[in-house]
C-alpha cells in the first residue's frame, strides 16, 4: 500500500493485486501443511470443519457486538 501511495500509477496497483493474490493462494498451502503437522492427516477433515464452523460463528456474531 505504501508503494501504491508514494509511487502511484497503474503498475503499482497491478503489483499490489498480484502480490495479494499470491499471498492468499499460499495461505491455503501453509495452513494445510501446519494443520497436518499439528494434528495429523487422519484428523485433517475434523479440524478443518471445526475451524470453518468457528469462522462462520465468529463472523455471524461480529455484527451483534457493535
Amino acid at each position: 500500500m505504501l508503494m501504491v501511495l508514494t509511487i502511484g500509477g497503474n503498475i503499482t496497483i497491478w503489483v499490489l493485486m498480484v502480490g495479494g493474490g499470491l499471498a492468499m493462494g499460499a495461505q491455503e498451502l501453509i495452513v494445510s501443511g501446519l494443520l497436518i503437522q499439528l494434528w495429523g492427516a487422519e484428523h485433517l477433515g475434523r479440524v478443518r470443519s471445526a475451524l470453518s464452523g468457528a469462522m462462520v460463528f465468529s463472523s455471524g456474531i461480529a455484527p451483534a457486538s457493535h
